[in-house]
């Protein structure tokens, strides 16, 4: 459904307030910034399809006015959806942690600590846990010389008293069950457990260690959701308390952890006591600190700008102009086979949607009774495509896909200290994927991006005993992976304007095969290497304008498989 035709009448909600574009989304509902007919008064619009189960406007009314939560102007029908306008907030926890380098102070996260502990102490009071405890559902408000925290989004909320005699609920055990965000919930939601006002805590505790050391030690598992649940409760539990301190994680915020893992379903938690525990981390008092985003030099330039910005109604919003694409000379595919013994299987998939072609991977790392690996991996022609193969050397892999340079540099860095090896890589579509694996031969390996072609570099690396085992290339800069005892014992690089035939079979003709290649918008790169253990494999190429399904068949069948693809450069006359 597009932004500009919502399917309330009018694009308006109860006859005041006017929808505008839309600023959020989540799994039971859109919020939208609205504006109150012949005034300049900002809200937000929050509109919940009536399918959706999590009524979250009930909770509202029986904790309205709690500390903490935005201000409620209006809660009622409009056709299928349920509408609430509620007080317009800035951004939240985890976009401000993206703006300060994924990491607050230690002031700024005591600062945070103390202002959740008492709206979630107050909610609690009115009978109910929140149950998704998560940087996203804490923000700020709008006046950049008042240092406010709001939390929102009481659409997985539950009652642990009940409304007739404040009794509390009893505690029950469903292992099917499960609510909140796996990153943050607490081992007690990994056990079925039904919540209490602890796993609210435990949560907490989790988020603040997360706003302060920047990640969590479960993140980037990889699996079915059944499978992800597992291993992150099982790192959860098998991560000590001695891990954080090791990190330099504060000690108040670990023991935090340790007290809310510690507390009884029904017990009453010690706020005071937790609360005086973060008071004494602060330098100051509460009312001196200035929170890590409000120092920022922009902080105050952003709200000036949007308070300026004028409301414009949906119906009146223009579609975004699409990006005009450059015009690229026409691309072919290429595709490698090599043969192989003992014979193998091989499977293959070509999506539009990395999101798709990530939940094929992850099936296939996971099959009952053949393991694949990742092989080969490239993007052409909008499509990522990505072969694996089973009966590899590759014990373990991991997958990452960033737009971000910086991003993806920390996560190969990680990936390395945790004795993985990049061994396959693909850029496109504005972003970089890559593979890292256990199982290679390699002993160390280094990479850089350049633009152009880094010849004097890698023919140091050469000199140092270093192999290129993998390229890629985003927006005509190249990603250059070398590797080091690699088995490679000769090498060497050709770039053509297009795929240079005579070439490749000279190169074959002395021994050499090739192991990876890629293109930019007017080049083909190939590396053709040769194995100190080289035995003479056959190899085939195909060049086409689509994927060669039946040709990939045809190899199958002769024991051929497939070992590099890439996108190339067409002949122009």
């Amino acid at each position: 459904m597009s932004e500009s035709c919502h399917p309330i009448a009018g694009n308006m909600v109860a006859g005041k307030w006017q929808l505008g574009r839309k600023i959020g989304s989540g799994a039971f509902g859109d919020v939208y910034e609205g504006q109150r007919l012949n005034t300049s008064d900002r809200v937000a619009i929050k509109l919940q399809h009536k399918r959706h189960k999590e009524e979250e406007w009930r909770v509202l009314k029986e904790v309205i006015g709690c500390e903490g939560l935005p201000q409620i102007y209006h809660m009622g029908w409009e056709k299928d959806y349920h509408a609430i306008v509620m007080q317009m907030l800035g951004d939240n926890l985890e976009t401000l942690c993206e703006q300060c380098k994924r990491s607050f102070s230690t002031d700024t996260v005591a600062w945070i600590a103390i202002h959740c502990l008492r709206m979630l102490e107050a909610l609690h009071v009115k009978g109910y846990v929140h149950a998704d405890v998560k940087p996203d559902n804490f923000l700020i408000g709008t006046d950049p010389t008042r240092h406010q925290l709001y939390m929102v989004d009481l659409g997985l909320a539950m009652r642990y008293r009940h409304a007739s005699n404040g009794r509390h609920v009893a505690q029950m055990q469903n292992p099917d069950f499960f609510r909140g965000t796996l990153r943050y919930a607490s081992l007690n939601i990994h056990s079925g457990s039904t919540l209490s006002r602890r796993d609210d805590l435990e949560s907490l505790a989790y988020v603040l260690i997360y706003l302060h050391q920047g990640r969590l030690p479960w993140q980037g598992t990889l699996g079915t959701e059944a499978e992800r649940r597992m291993k992150v409760r099982d790192i959860k539990r098998n991560t000590k308390m001695q891990y954080f301190r090791d990190k330099k994680c504060p000690g108040p915020l670990v023991d935090f952890l340790e007290q809310s893992r510690n507390l009884h379903f029904d017990e009453d938690p010690p706020y005071k006591t937790i609360s005086t525990m973060f008071t004494k981390m602060l330098a100051s008092t509460m009312a001196k600190v200035i929170p890590d985003w409000a120092k920022k030099p922009s902080f105050a330039t952003t709200f000036n700008s949007n308070r300026k910005r004028p409301f414009v109604p949906l119906d009146q919003l223009e579609p975004a102009p699409k990006k005009a694409r450059p015009i690229l000379p026409p691309m072919m595919l290429l595709t490698v086979a090599q043969e192989k013994d003992p014979p193998r299987s091989q499977s293959y998939i070509h999506s539009s949607d990395f999101k798709e072609v990530r939940e094929w991977i992850v099936k296939r790392w996971n099959h009952d009774t053949t393991v694949y690996r990742i092989t080969a991996l490239c993007f052409s022609d909008t499509r990522w495509h990505c072969v694996m193969t089973s009966h590899s050397d590759y014990t373990v892999q991991s997958i990452k896909q960033s737009g971000s340079v910086q991003t993806m540099k920390e996560w190969i860095n990680k990936k390395w200290k945790e004795g993985f090896f990049i061994t396959s890589v693909a850029g496109g579509d504005g972003s970089y994927v890559v593979v890292a694996s256990k199982g290679t031969p390699f002993t160390q390996q280094k990479y850089k991006l350049f633009n152009p072609w880094p010849e004097t570099w890698v023919k140091e690396q050469w000199n140092e005993g270093y192999r290129i085992t993998e390229l890629a290339t985003i927006d005509d800069e190249w990603m250059v992976i070398l590797s080091k005892d690699s088995g490679i014992r000769k090498q060497c690089w050709e770039i053509h304007p297009t795929y240079p035939s005579d070439v490749v079979h000279r190169r074959w003709e002395s021994g050499l095969r090739i192991t990876c290649a890629t293109s930019v918008s007017d080049r083909l790169c190939i590396i053709m290497s040769r194995y100190s253990d080289y035995d003479s494999q056959h190899e085939v190429l195909r060049r086409s304008n689509t994927w060669p399904s039946d040709w990939v068949k045809e190899m199958w069948a002769d024991n051929h498989f497939l070992t590099t693809i890439t996108p190339f450069p067409a002949a122009t006359v």
